[in-house]
This record gives C-alpha cells, sequence and structure tokens, in this order.
C-alpha cells in the first residue's frame, strides 16, 4: 500500500512517502554491510593475485634477461672461438703452401746439383791423363 501511495504522491507533485524505505532496520543494514565486508574481500583477494601475477612477470622477465644475456655471451665466444679457428686454418694453409714451395725449391737445386756434378765430372775426366 505504502508504494502506491507514494506512487500516487509523486503523481501529484508531492513528496514521496520515504516511510517503505527504512523498514527491516538493523536487518537491512547489516546485510549491507555484510554485502560490502564481502565485496572488500573479494577485492582485497583480487589485488593480492594480482600482485603474485606481477611478481610472477618481474621474475618471468628477470629470467628471460638473464638467459638472453647468458646467450648473447655464449654467443660472442663461439664468434671468437670461431674467428681463432679461421686463423689458426689460415695460418696452417699458409705453412702447407710455404713447405710446398720450399719441398719445389729442394727438388730443383738437387736436380742443378746432379748437373752440375755431371758435368763437373764429365770435365774431370777429359781433363784428366
Amino acid at each position: 500500500m505504502h508504494s502506491a501511495y507514494a506512487h500516487q504522491n509523486d503523481r501529484r507533485g508531492g513528496l514521496m512517502d520515504l516511510t517503505g524505505i527504512t523498514t527491516g532496520g538493523p536487518a537491512t543494514w547489516g546485510g549491507t554491510g555484510a554485502a560490502i565486508i564481502v565485496a572488500l574481500l573479494t577485492i582485497r583477494r583480487w589485488m593480492s593475485r594480482d600482485k603474485v601475477d606481477r611478481s610472477l612477470d618481474a621474475a618471468t622477465v628477470q629470467l628471460l634477461q638473464s638467459l638472453q644475456s647468458e646467450r648473447d655471451a655464449a654467443n660472442k665466444r663461439a664468434t671468437d672461438a670461431e674467428a681463432r679457428a679461421d686463423a689458426a686454418l689460415k695460418a696452417c694453409a699458409d705453412l702447407q703452401t710455404e713447405v710446398a714451395l720450399l719441398r719445389f725449391q729442394v727438388t730443383a737445386l738437387n736436380e742443378r746439383v746432379a748437373q752440375l756434378t755431371g758435368a763437373t765430372t764429365a770435365t774431370n775426366k777429359a781433363d784428366a791423363p
């Protein structure tokens, strides 16, 4: 009845009857307070989970940065080792080329010594009495 009466008063331009709003007294306010406490606890729990998630995200980022720096250091070591290996291989190839050239020169000198020995022997036989 009260709501119908309030609706009629509202139509006539008068004030609404607010007596129906306050019915229930402490039980209504207790329920409202409980709902607010539950809402606050839910928000607190949700924010706590966010904090854990943010901590996890920060730990993940830190782990990824650490792994990336280790990878970069390993790549640098591998690049340096490859450069040293290339330099050693080039030095080895240069030495092999030099040894081959020296062998060729030794062979040529041996042939020249053999020619000169043969020429000297022939000259000595011709000069012999």
